[in-house]
């Protein structure tokens, strides 16, 4: 899928998909370019975002095989949608891409964990907050700790906020992990307006 033209009637077709809730379509666009069928990395990466709003679990065994894609955007929009349907036979898959070379993959995916809410998580969050190099990766990871629950990580989260710019710190994302770790308690999920 080359032109533009193409995209467009891919996304038009996409949104009256997501109007019909029709899952069965959308989860025919998933399909790798390994799979011959749609070669558009936005296309997929769209029809995942999709499937997540639309929280339809029949998705969920398509959306494990999409979080091995070659492109990271499309495996950010897979784990991301896999966290909203809370599929937790997807635990595994979602952990071993905390370790993607992508950091934008590993922070969706330590989102993901969190959001899914099994404290069979906590093991490799933890590993993220203390090993992974990206500050931005450990602060998702940190999130979703709060999120399960887990009130020890509160007295690392200043200097979490301190490795990353100021631009991401001023977020009310991040304002909200640093009230927890002044106020203790539980995270609540973070949800975006198009969640």
């Amino acid at each position: 899928m080359s032109s533009r033209s193409e995209v467009n009637a891919a996304f038009a077709l996409l949104a009256r998909f997501e109007a019909d809730q029709n899952v069965a379509g959308l989860i025919s666009e998933l399909g790798s370019d390994v799979r011959g069928r749609s070669d558009s990395t936005i296309v997929r990466a769209q029809a995942a975002r999709i499937l997540g709003r639309l929280r339809d679990s029949r998705a969920a065994p398509h959306l494990i095989e999409l979080v091995a894609d070659p492109e990271p955007y499309v495996r950010v929009e897979a784990l991301g949608a896999l966290g909203k349907l809370k599929v937790r036979d997807s635990l595994d898959v979602i952990s071993e891409r905390l370790a993607d070379p992508s950091p934008l993959v590993r922070g969706a995916a330590a989102e993901a964990l969190g959001r899914i809410g099994d404290s069979s998580a906590l093991g490799p969050l933890h590993a993220v907050l203390d090993e992974d190099p990206d500050a931005e990766v450990r602060m998702y990871a940190a999130e979703s700790l709060g999120v399960l629950g887990d009130g020890e990580i509160a007295p690392r989260i200043p200097d979490l906020l301190k490795a990353v710019s100021w631009r991401v710190r001023r977020h009310p994302r991040w304002r909200r992990l640093r009230d927890f770790a002044v106020n203790g308690g539980r995270l609540e999920v973070w949800y975006r307006p198009w969640d």
